[in-house]
């Protein structure tokens, strides 16, 4: 459609000067300019009078007649192609904002990610390698035309911290909400607003400049990450431990997805009060169980036995394909709406 509409702007421009250059070549001792008003005078039939005499010249005449029919027919051309450009561009926008609320409508759970500036961006990658549903909202329109190029995902267009777009991205039914707007004000309003709308769900909010991490956890945010921090842990990691920071590299970028997740023991989970070597996460769902952290406690307990029993409230750390960790996840879900 946007060719469509190159072509007719490129041919009612073009018929305007061929025709204007008809008239120099049959009337030399008119103006060019004239000759240009001639042209587009005629060819939009519009009645004004003539400044090239066609009096005393049939050639003149037969070649205005020419012009009127040819002018006409690339006119209307060009008038239906510019209206179906509009009119379709604007039903095209309107029909997909229409899928993409009902596509939000029917998540549960999901994760919502508030800019997709350079931060905002590689979260929205890394949720799609690893299959998880997420909401995008983004402020800038550029932005937002960019995001739809290139994923497959839901995207609002607006202020993150407006309670109406956060309630059309389902934050009242997120499970979790990665800020990464430019400033640590927009950063820090967004998260007060989202905690306001949702009391239980986890906001991890960045921090740009040090020290707003406490005045962001007094907002509402369960964790503040600073990419600056990172990346000077990450350059420290590059000189003392090259090899691990190459296999969890190769490990992130590979295509087969494989990542550390977690995966929640709740009451009447079909995992809960059975050990390991019973459920035998590995031979079921190719997971390797590399750490558990008890309820209420801050460290981990690494490389548990066959003999560990799992219970509620535990939390499982996992290495293993997206996909099977995706396919536990259901597993756990379905017991625990049985057991409910």
């Amino acid at each position: 459609m946007k060719r469509r509409f190159q072509i007719g702007i490129a041919l009612l421009l073009g018929s305007y000067v061929v025709g204007a250059a008809g008239y120099k070549v049959l009337s030399p001792q008119t103006p060019f300019l004239d000759c240009l008003y001639m042209s587009v005078i005629t060819i939009a039939t519009v009645g004004f009078g003539e400044v090239v005499d066609t009096k005393n010249s049939a050639l003149l005449r037969s070649y205005t007649l020419v012009l009127i029919l040819m002018g006409v027919g690339v006119t209307l051309y060009a008038v239906s192609v510019v209206t179906a450009y509009i009119v379709e561009g604007d039903l095209n926008q309107y029909f997909w904002k229409k899928r993409m609320q009902r596509r939000i409508d029917s998540m549960q759970g999901h994760f919502i990610v508030c800019g997709a500036g350079e931060t905002g961006y590689r979260i929205i990658e890394e949720l799609s390698r690893i299959r998880r549903d997420f909401v995008v909202i983004e402020p800038d329109p550029q932005v937002v035309a960019q995001f739809r190029s290139k994923f497959d995902a839901p995207i609002l267009e607006g202020v993150p911290d407006d309670t109406a777009i956060l309630k059309a991205a389902g934050v009242e039914r997120a499970s979790g909400v990665a800020i990464a707007l430019a400033n640590d004000r927009d950063n820090l309003v967004t998260t007060l607003s989202i905690r306001m709308l949702n009391p239980s769900i986890r906001i991890v909010a960045k921090e740009i400049e040090p020290g707003m991490a406490e005045r962001l956890q007094r907002a509402g945010a369960d964790a503040v990450v600073n990419p600056g921090a990172i990346g000077g842990l990450r350059l420290v990691s590059e000189l003392v431990r090259p090899s691990v920071v190459m296999f969890l590299d190769t490990m992130l970028r590979d295509q087969s997805t494989y990542r550390f997740e977690e995966l929640h023991i709740t009451d009447g989970s079909v995992w809960s009060n059975r050990k390991l070597e019973d459920i035998q996460p590995r031979s079921q769902f190719g997971l390797f169980v590399v750490a558990v952290r008890a309820q209420g406690q801050e460290g981990f307990t690494y490389n548990p036995d066959d003999s560990w029993l799992v219970e509620p409230g535990q939390t499982l750390i996992v290495l293993g394909d997206a996909t099977a960790v995706n396919r536990a996840r259901e597993v756990l879900r379905a017991e625990s709406r049985t057991s409910a």
